[in-house]
This record gives structure tokens, sequence and C-alpha cells, in this order.
């Protein structure tokens, strides 16, 4: 795994980041990191057959904070923990 894609301008991603984006892109998905912009905006935004998707990446055992949660449920993110929930949320496997 590349050092670029573990800390984007100096802020820190979810070590199974890179997991999620290499089984989204396997998928046919395309995938922007949107980590740098920080202030609570989700860590993907994943296209796949023409939708957009936000998804906010966090460890199996991590905590998310009230304002992440705030701002996935204002602009209609979903969170996820690994790969298999990742393309699941953007309907890439059944």
């Amino acid at each position: 795994m590349t050092t670029g894609l573990r800390r984007l301008r100096g802020k820190k991603v979810d070590a199974n980041q890179a997991e999620i984006v290499t089984a989204l892109r396997k998928a046919g998905c395309r995938v922007l990191s949107l980590a740098p912009m920080g202030k609570n905006v989700a860590d993907l935004l994943v296209s796949y057959r023409g939708q957009l998707y936000l998804l906010e990446v966090k460890m199996p055992a991590a905590a998310i904070r009230d304002d992440q949660v705030a701002w996935l449920n204002e602009w209609g993110g979903t969170l996820v923990r690994g790969p298999i929930e990742a393309l699941r949320a953007v309907g890439a496997t059944a």
C-alpha cells in the first residue's frame, strides 16, 4: 500500500480504506478520496452505474463521532467497515 493512500495532505485515513477502494474498483466503481477535505466530509465519493454514493470508512471496532453521523445523515452517506459493506452500499453485490 502506498503512503499516499494512508495519509493525504496530513489527514489520516483508516487502515482498511485501501482494501475497500480496491474492492470497489474491481467491481467497476470509480472512487475519489474526499479525506483531504476534512470537516466531517465522508471519506469516499463512489460512482457506480450512473449513481453517486458517499461512504464513511471506519475500522471494524472504531467509533464514529456524533458530528460525523450528523454529516452522513444530512448528506445521505453510508458508514462502511469493510469491502463487503462498501460493495453492498453501492449495489455492486447482492
